[in-house]
């Protein structure tokens, strides 16, 4: 059985592989950024230093976030998890704010996301430690500022760690699953290419994996053939997607596929 300290550490490993400075080892496995979003959430309220680093991660490299993905995944996080849902609001609406005194400026990536997210009715304490201090709480109830309330939350700090960050050159050089988004985009068509990555497929496969329709996804598939990133191929009555040559250069092959599955209850 996977404990919440297990679950710390592997959310800690994949942000570190994908440029968060953390007293742990990188994940070796290609890092689905909104899925891990949305884990963070589920468990920042037990690690402070987590949600602030990831908020600050996000602050930094917004642009890097497909902000489609982040809305569904975060719309289905609210059916099932309503406090998660509530430090995810915070999350991001921190990780905006921070954003838009950046050079990234302003993280309109994430604006779709953070009015998906449901605040609590009951609030409570940001984090889970400060509810077995009674005194502590009601100081903390006192002192909560308005980005957190909003959330039904209680916090009344929010710095960010922007020195723990790696900027987008690192990345580059060293998160090749990323590289599909600096060329095409955190878009529906970098969803493409990264499925393209492990084999062959049609845009009715994208439109089931991704949650798009059909007509969302054969655009998609057009746009990259016209840029000559893929090429159709006919397979009986199938037409099959598949990366063109030079697209098999230009991007390295990742192991993994994207993750749509909905967080588990």
């Amino acid at each position: 059985m996977t404990t919440t300290n297990d679950a710390l550490t592997a959310i800690a490993a994949e942000w570190a592989r994908i440029g968060l400075w953390l007293s742990v080892e990188a994940a070796s496995e290609p890092v689905d950024v909104e899925a891990l979003i949305v884990r963070t959430a589920r468990v920042a309220r037990e690690d402070e230093r987590l949600f602030v680093g990831a908020a600050s991660w996000l602050a930094v490299h917004h642009g890097w976030v497909n902000g489609r993905r982040l809305i569904a995944l975060v719309t289905e996080l609210a059916r099932v998890d309503r406090v998660g849902s509530a430090v995810a609001g915070a999350l991001l609406t921190l990780a905006s704010r921070g954003a838009s005194g950046l050079e990234t400026g302003r993280a309109s990536e994430l604006d779709g996301a953070i009015e998906a997210c449901q605040p609590l009715a009951r609030p409570r304490p940001l984090f889970t430690v400060m509810e077995r201090f009674p005194v502590l709480r009601s100081d903390l109830r006192a002192a909560a500022t308005p980005l957190y309330r909003r959330w039904g939350l209680w916090h009344d700090d929010e710095s960010l760690k922007l020195t723990a960050i790696r900027p987008a050159a690192w990345l580059l050089r060293h998160v090749p699953e990323l590289r599909v988004r600096a060329v095409v985009g955190p878009s529906l068509e970098s969803d493409l290419i990264t499925l393209a990555l492990s084999g062959p497929l049609t845009a009715r496969d994208l439109a089931r994996v991704t949650g798009v329709s059909y007509a969302a996804a054969h655009g998609a598939a057009d746009r990259l053939v016209a840029r000559g990133l893929l090429r159709r191929q006919r397979a009986g009555a199938r037409q099959m997607l598949r990366l063109t040559g030079v697209a098999t250069i230009a991007i390295p092959r990742s192991p993994r596929p994207l993750s749509h599955a909905p967080p588990a209850r």
